[in-house]
Protein backbone atom coordinates (compact mmCIF):
# COMPACT_ATOMS: atom_id res chain seq x y z
CA UNK A 1 0.00 0.00 0.00
CA UNK A 2 0.86 3.57 -0.44
CA UNK A 3 2.08 5.38 2.57
CA UNK A 4 1.91 9.30 2.24
CA UNK A 5 4.33 9.82 5.15
CA UNK A 6 7.13 7.54 3.24
CA UNK A 7 6.13 8.11 -0.34
CA UNK A 8 6.64 4.65 -1.53
CA UNK A 9 4.82 1.71 -1.55
CA UNK A 10 4.88 -0.32 2.09
CA UNK A 11 3.57 -3.35 3.82
CA UNK A 12 0.59 -2.58 5.80
CA UNK A 13 0.00 -4.17 9.19
CA UNK A 14 -2.70 -4.18 11.77
CA UNK A 15 -2.98 -1.32 14.09
CA UNK A 16 -2.60 -2.19 18.08
CA UNK A 17 -5.00 0.26 19.04
CA UNK A 18 -8.09 -0.20 16.47
CA UNK A 19 -7.99 -3.81 14.71
CA UNK A 20 -10.02 -2.90 11.73
CA UNK A 21 -7.01 0.08 10.31
CA UNK A 22 -3.68 0.00 8.65
CA UNK A 23 -0.86 1.22 9.53
CA UNK A 24 2.33 1.41 7.80
CA UNK A 25 5.49 -0.74 8.77
CA UNK A 26 7.84 1.84 8.93
CA UNK A 27 6.66 4.78 10.36
CA UNK A 28 3.15 3.31 12.05
CA UNK A 29 1.19 6.21 9.70
CA UNK A 30 -2.32 5.22 9.52
CA UNK A 31 -3.12 4.12 5.86
CA UNK A 32 -6.75 4.84 4.22
CA UNK A 33 -8.05 4.75 0.92
CA UNK A 34 -7.35 8.28 0.30
CA UNK A 35 -3.96 7.35 0.09
CA UNK A 36 -4.32 5.30 -2.87
CA UNK A 37 -6.69 7.60 -4.48
CA UNK A 38 -4.32 10.29 -4.13
CA UNK A 39 -1.46 7.91 -5.86
CA UNK A 40 -3.82 6.95 -8.55
CA UNK A 41 -4.46 10.92 -8.99
CA UNK A 42 -0.77 11.72 -9.21
CA UNK A 43 0.10 8.96 -11.74
CA UNK A 44 -2.61 10.23 -13.92
CA UNK A 45 -1.33 13.79 -13.69
CA UNK A 46 2.20 12.88 -14.78
CA UNK A 47 0.85 10.73 -17.36
CA UNK A 48 -1.15 13.24 -18.90
CA UNK A 49 1.97 16.12 -19.04
CA UNK A 50 3.33 16.28 -22.44
CA UNK A 51 6.56 14.34 -23.07
CA UNK A 52 9.47 16.75 -23.22
CA UNK A 53 10.75 14.53 -25.99
CA UNK A 54 8.07 14.35 -28.19
CA UNK A 55 8.20 19.01 -28.61
CA UNK A 56 9.09 19.38 -31.99
CA UNK A 57 9.17 23.00 -34.01
CA UNK A 58 5.80 22.71 -35.44
CA UNK A 59 5.76 26.20 -36.40
CA UNK A 60 8.85 25.54 -38.87
CA UNK A 61 7.24 22.19 -39.87
CA UNK A 62 3.96 24.10 -40.86
CA UNK A 63 5.53 26.46 -42.54
CA UNK A 64 7.26 23.80 -44.89
CA UNK A 65 4.06 22.06 -45.49
CA UNK A 66 2.56 25.52 -46.77
CA UNK A 67 4.96 25.88 -49.14
CA UNK A 68 4.32 22.74 -50.48
CA UNK A 69 1.10 23.09 -51.10
CA UNK A 70 1.85 26.63 -52.92
CA UNK A 71 3.85 24.65 -55.21
CA UNK A 72 1.46 21.66 -55.94
CA UNK A 73 -1.19 24.60 -56.53
CA UNK A 74 1.13 26.13 -59.22
CA UNK A 75 2.49 22.97 -60.58
CA UNK A 76 -0.66 20.96 -60.40
CA UNK A 77 -1.83 17.55 -58.39
CA UNK A 78 -0.61 14.42 -60.00
CA UNK A 79 -3.02 12.50 -61.61
CA UNK A 80 -2.02 9.21 -60.29
CA UNK A 81 -2.03 10.53 -56.53
CA UNK A 82 -5.03 11.13 -54.50
CA UNK A 83 -4.67 14.28 -52.07
CA UNK A 84 -4.80 13.54 -48.59
CA UNK A 85 -6.92 15.69 -46.34
CA UNK A 86 -4.60 17.35 -44.09
CA UNK A 87 -5.63 17.92 -40.55
CA UNK A 88 -7.51 20.98 -39.66
CA UNK A 89 -4.33 22.49 -37.63
CA UNK A 90 -2.23 22.34 -40.21
CA UNK A 91 -4.32 24.94 -42.27
CA UNK A 92 -3.91 27.40 -39.50
CA UNK A 93 -1.42 30.55 -40.55
CA UNK A 94 1.24 30.17 -38.13
CA UNK A 95 3.87 32.96 -37.77
CA UNK A 96 7.04 32.11 -39.01
CA UNK A 97 9.87 32.53 -35.88
CA UNK A 98 13.19 34.69 -36.52
CA UNK A 99 15.68 31.81 -36.40
CA UNK A 100 13.62 29.92 -38.95
CA UNK A 101 15.13 30.02 -42.68
CA UNK A 102 13.04 28.79 -45.02
CA UNK A 103 13.78 27.85 -48.49
CA UNK A 104 14.61 30.29 -51.23
CA UNK A 105 11.04 30.73 -53.22
CA UNK A 106 10.87 29.68 -56.86
CA UNK A 107 11.96 33.00 -59.23
CA UNK A 108 9.10 33.20 -61.14
CA UNK A 109 10.23 36.05 -63.67
CA UNK A 110 12.14 35.25 -66.90
CA UNK A 111 15.45 36.62 -67.96
CA UNK A 112 14.39 37.92 -71.23
CA UNK A 113 10.66 38.01 -71.46
CA UNK A 114 10.73 41.44 -73.58
CA UNK A 115 13.48 40.15 -76.25
CA UNK A 116 11.82 36.61 -76.74
CA UNK A 117 8.27 38.36 -77.30
CA UNK A 118 9.88 40.78 -79.87
CA UNK A 119 11.75 38.53 -81.73
CA UNK A 120 8.41 36.03 -82.19
CA UNK A 121 6.62 39.32 -83.13
CA UNK A 122 8.96 40.34 -85.66
CA UNK A 123 9.66 37.08 -86.63
CA UNK A 124 6.31 37.15 -87.62
CA UNK A 125 5.80 40.00 -89.47
CA UNK A 126 9.12 39.19 -91.34
CA UNK A 127 7.47 35.90 -92.49
CA UNK A 128 4.19 37.32 -93.53
CA UNK A 129 5.97 40.24 -95.33
CA UNK A 130 8.57 38.38 -96.86
CA UNK A 131 5.79 35.23 -98.38
CA UNK A 132 3.29 38.47 -99.74
CA UNK A 133 6.32 39.54 -101.74
CA UNK A 134 7.48 36.11 -103.18
CA UNK A 135 4.02 35.85 -104.31
CA UNK A 136 3.49 39.18 -105.60
CA UNK A 137 7.00 38.71 -107.41
CA UNK A 138 5.55 34.93 -108.85
CA UNK A 139 2.33 36.50 -110.07
CA UNK A 140 2.99 39.89 -111.62
CA UNK A 141 6.02 38.33 -112.47
CA UNK A 142 8.77 40.69 -111.24
CA UNK A 143 11.73 39.17 -109.94
CA UNK A 144 12.95 42.45 -108.18
CA UNK A 145 10.17 41.85 -105.60
CA UNK A 146 11.82 38.07 -105.21
CA UNK A 147 15.24 39.54 -104.00
CA UNK A 148 13.82 41.62 -101.71
CA UNK A 149 10.83 39.29 -100.10
CA UNK A 150 13.38 35.93 -99.97
CA UNK A 151 16.08 37.54 -97.88
CA UNK A 152 13.18 39.12 -95.55
CA UNK A 153 11.61 35.68 -94.82
CA UNK A 154 14.90 34.33 -94.12
CA UNK A 155 15.76 36.96 -91.49
CA UNK A 156 12.01 36.05 -90.14
CA UNK A 157 13.21 32.35 -89.57
CA UNK A 158 16.21 33.40 -87.74
CA UNK A 159 14.48 35.80 -85.16
CA UNK A 160 11.74 33.26 -84.74
CA UNK A 161 14.78 30.47 -84.16
CA UNK A 162 16.01 33.40 -81.54
CA UNK A 163 12.84 33.39 -79.68
CA UNK A 164 12.56 29.61 -79.64
CA UNK A 165 15.90 29.37 -78.00
CA UNK A 166 15.23 31.75 -75.44
CA UNK A 167 12.12 30.39 -74.38
CA UNK A 168 13.65 26.92 -73.93
CA UNK A 169 16.23 28.49 -71.95
CA UNK A 170 14.13 30.58 -69.88
CA UNK A 171 12.24 26.98 -68.84
CA UNK A 172 14.84 24.86 -68.19
CA UNK A 173 16.30 27.73 -65.56
CA UNK A 174 13.20 27.90 -64.61
CA UNK A 175 12.35 23.64 -64.35
CA UNK A 176 16.15 23.69 -62.65
CA UNK A 177 15.07 26.11 -59.99
CA UNK A 178 12.32 23.88 -58.97
CA UNK A 179 14.05 20.91 -58.75
CA UNK A 180 16.62 22.67 -56.47
CA UNK A 181 13.78 24.30 -53.95
CA UNK A 182 11.95 20.89 -54.14
CA UNK A 183 15.67 19.37 -52.99
CA UNK A 184 16.21 22.15 -50.11
CA UNK A 185 12.23 21.22 -49.00
CA UNK A 186 13.10 17.35 -48.67
CA UNK A 187 15.88 18.18 -46.77
CA UNK A 188 13.92 20.22 -44.10
CA UNK A 189 11.54 17.08 -44.37
CA UNK A 190 14.03 15.12 -43.33
CA UNK A 191 15.59 17.44 -40.97
CA UNK A 192 11.92 17.54 -38.99
CA UNK A 193 11.76 13.46 -39.59
CA UNK A 194 15.32 13.40 -38.02
CA UNK A 195 14.29 15.03 -34.76
CA UNK A 196 11.51 13.52 -34.13
CA UNK A 197 13.42 9.59 -34.58
CA UNK A 198 15.92 11.04 -31.99
CA UNK A 199 12.96 12.25 -29.71
CA UNK A 200 11.41 8.72 -29.85
CA UNK A 201 14.82 7.15 -29.43
CA UNK A 202 15.48 9.58 -26.15
CA UNK A 203 12.34 7.39 -24.51
CA UNK A 204 14.12 4.70 -24.08
CA UNK A 205 13.28 4.66 -20.30
CA UNK A 206 9.73 4.93 -20.65
CA UNK A 207 7.86 1.48 -20.93
CA UNK A 208 5.23 2.18 -22.72
CA UNK A 209 3.88 5.46 -24.82
CA UNK A 210 0.49 6.30 -25.01
CA UNK A 211 -0.86 6.10 -28.64
CA UNK A 212 -2.88 9.47 -27.70
CA UNK A 213 0.87 10.69 -27.91
CA UNK A 214 1.01 10.02 -31.86
CA UNK A 215 -0.05 14.03 -33.42
CA UNK A 216 -1.02 13.97 -37.18
CA UNK A 217 2.60 16.12 -37.88
CA UNK A 218 4.16 12.46 -38.54
CA UNK A 219 1.21 11.27 -41.23
CA UNK A 220 1.72 14.96 -42.57
CA UNK A 221 5.47 15.10 -43.44
CA UNK A 222 4.94 11.57 -45.09
CA UNK A 223 1.82 12.68 -47.42
CA UNK A 224 4.36 15.98 -48.08
CA UNK A 225 7.10 13.43 -49.02
CA UNK A 226 5.33 11.29 -51.46
CA UNK A 227 3.45 14.48 -52.97
CA UNK A 228 7.36 16.38 -53.53
CA UNK A 229 8.76 12.76 -54.94
CA UNK A 230 5.50 12.51 -57.46
CA UNK A 231 6.65 16.26 -58.38
CA UNK A 232 10.10 15.32 -58.80
CA UNK A 233 9.36 12.04 -60.95
CA UNK A 234 6.96 14.76 -63.19
CA UNK A 235 9.32 17.16 -63.69
CA UNK A 236 12.02 14.57 -64.71
CA UNK A 237 9.54 12.98 -67.26
CA UNK A 238 8.97 16.44 -68.43
CA UNK A 239 12.84 17.29 -69.20
CA UNK A 240 13.32 13.49 -70.55
CA UNK A 241 10.91 14.50 -73.42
Amino acid sequence: MWCPNCQTQVAGIASAKEHSALVCAKCQTQLTASSEASQAKSKATSSSQPLPGMRLDSHRMQATLSRIDRLVQRLGEPTDFEEPKPPQTSRRPAPQPEYDKPAEPLRTENSFPWLATFSLAAGVMLLVCGCFLIVWSVVARRPDLFSIGFPISVISLACMALAACLFFQDASGKQAETQKWLADVQNQLGGIRQIATDSRHSLGSIPELPTTISSPANISLAQSEERLREIRRRLNETRSR
